[in-house]
C-alpha cells in the first residue's frame, strides 16, 4: 500500500502564507521598491532581489515542514503527522485541534478543583 504523501494543497497554502505573511518584512519593502522602480531602475533590481529571497525562504520553510512530516518519529507528533498526511487532512487536523483544546481545558479545570492556590499563605 502506498504511504500517504504531504498534501499539495497544504504545501501551496503554507507557501503563500509564508510568502505574504510570515516574511512580510521582505514582501512589503519589495512592493515599495517596485513602486519606486517606476522612477529609479535600481529599485526594480532591489525589489526583485527581495522577492526572490522571500520566495526561497518560503520554499525552504515548506520543504522543512514536508521533511518533518515524512521523517519525524516522535510519538507525541504521530497524531498530527497522520492527520496532516491523510486524504481528508483538513477535517482531521480540525478535529485533532479541537480535541487538544478540550483536553487542555479539562486539565485546567482539574488543576482548579485541586485547590492549589499559589497565592495562599501557609499560616
Amino acid at each position: 500500500m502506498k504511504e500517504p504523501q504531504y498534501p499539495v494543497k497544504f504545501f501551496v497554502f503554507g507557501f503563500f502564507l509564508d510568502f505574504f505573511v510570515r516574511h512580510f518584512y521582505l514582501f512589503l519593502p519589495a512592493v515599495v521598491f517596485a513602486i519606486v522602480g517606476i522612477f529609479a531602475p535600481w529599485a526594480v533590481i532591489a525589489s526583485a532581489v527581495l522577492l526572490i529571497l522571500d520566495l526561497l525562504l518560503s520554499m525552504f520553510s515548506q520543504m522543512q515542514i514536508m521533511h518533518t512530516l515524512t521523517h519525524d518519529d516522535d510519538p507525541n507528533f504521530a497524531p498530527w503527522r497522520s492527520a496532516m498526511r491523510s486524504e481528508n487532512w483538513e477535517e482531521n487536523v480540525r478535529s485533532l485541534t479541537e480535541e487538544q483544546i478540550r483536553n487542555s481545558k479539562s486539565d485546567d479545570e482539574d488543576d482548579d478543583e485541586k485547590g492549589d492556590d499559589p497565592n495562599e499563605d501557609e499560616n
